[in-house]
């Protein structure tokens, strides 16, 4: 299986991930890349051992399903069928692994789920009063000619 050329590179390594590490990376500036990297760096190291996983347990189920016909297929007719199944196998194994990840994304959202480093989430109190604003942190980035936007979450 080929995964992202990301999931064999140093930057999912714990050697990689553990020089990350800050010991007070709440107390910088929410906006500061550092109270977050290692999260997100182990986060990335995470989605590539899920893939793998993913990947590795599709082609064992795959590799248990047997072909029975009555009568032998030719070498065309039997490439041509491997072929299909190996595609089905293929797109059945990505809707899978973005249903999960759209999943997990709503169940964040929609129970207004906080990181332990605010990046998901501002709250912003009132002053004067006990009320508090909470704004959705999805970063908005132009994309091209068409300007079209990008949900940099999850």
């Amino acid at each position: 299986s080929q995964l992202h050329p990301v999931c064999s590179s140093p930057f999912i390594r714990r050697k990689w991930i553990s020089s990350l590490f800050l010991f007070n990376a709440t107390s910088h500036n929410i906006l500061d890349y550092r109270t977050f990297a290692f999260a997100q760096f182990r986060s990335l190291r995470l989605l590539c051992h899920l893939s793998r996983r993913a990947v590795n347990d599709a082609c064992r189920a795959f590799n248990t399903t047997h072909l029975i016909e009555r009568n032998a297929f030719s070498r065309a007719r039997f490439n041509e069928i491997a072929s299909i199944l190996v595609a089905n196998l293929k797109r059945n194994v990505l809707t899978n692994e973005k249903r999960t990840a759209n999943v997990v994304s709503m169940m964040t959202a929609q129970n207004r789920l906080l990181s332990a480093l605010r990046t998901n989430y501002y709250i912003h109190s009132v002053p004067g009063s006990r009320n508090y604003i909470t704004y959705n942190t999805v970063y908005l980035e132009k994309n091209g000619p068409e300007k079209l936007s990008c949900d940099c979450r999850l």
